[in-house]
């Protein structure tokens, strides 16, 4: 039976050509600081659900390697769209982008973020590595605080992932949270 981390680990081994330049923004961040940093360990397991939040720079470009709607295609991904309850934090809206698919008997979803800048009230915009990402103000902490961590591991199904990955620091992931 599949653990719920092989989402995050399957996600990270399907995004490996973009892990230098994307950071892993969500919720598996305090996991991946308790599993793969050897902090303390908390005395719950934090939450992990099957979705990855990633922040993008909105200007991210494929370059060399195919752009991530392409890796996502070879995946056999789903686009769906949802609704964010945003509040003060940005326009209401269905304009949030769900990319989900199923990779060895795990389901995965993706959520891309980007920084919202200046007076922009779209929720959501295309980005040049082809996904489209919800405009949110303040992730840009995210981007620029950040730090990698090695993911040396395996999943319930004895796949070995490998891979350098990008994740906020502490700092930086406690201080966008409050913002």
């Amino acid at each position: 039976m599949a653990k719920i981390e092989d989402s995050l680990l399957l996600a990270l081994e399907a995004l490996k050509p973009y892990l230098p330049d994307i950071v892993i923004s969500g919720g598996w961040v305090p996991f991946v600081y308790h599993s793969y940093l050897g902090t303390t360990r908390p005395a719950h397991k934090p939450l992990g659900t099957k979705d990855v939040d990633i922040t993008v720079p909105a200007d991210l470009l494929p370059g060399e390697r195919p752009s991530l709607r392409e890796i996502l295609q070879n995946e056999n991904v789903e686009e769906r769209r949802g609704g964010m309850p945003l509040g003060h934090f940005g326009p209401k809206g269905v304009e949030e982008t769900i990319y989900e698919f199923t990779k060895d008997g795990v389901e995965i979803e993706l959520t891309f973020m980007t920084p919202r800048r200046g007076k922009d009230e779209r929720p959501a915009a295309a980005i040049p590595a082809g996904v489209v990402a919800t405009l949110l103000r303040y992730v840009d902490v995210l981007l620029v605080s950040n730090m990698k961590v090695r993911i040396k591991d395996q999943t319930s199904q004895g796949q070995p992932i490998d891979v350098e990955a990008t994740f906020p620091t502490p700092e930086a992931y406690c201080y966008q949270k409050g913002l």
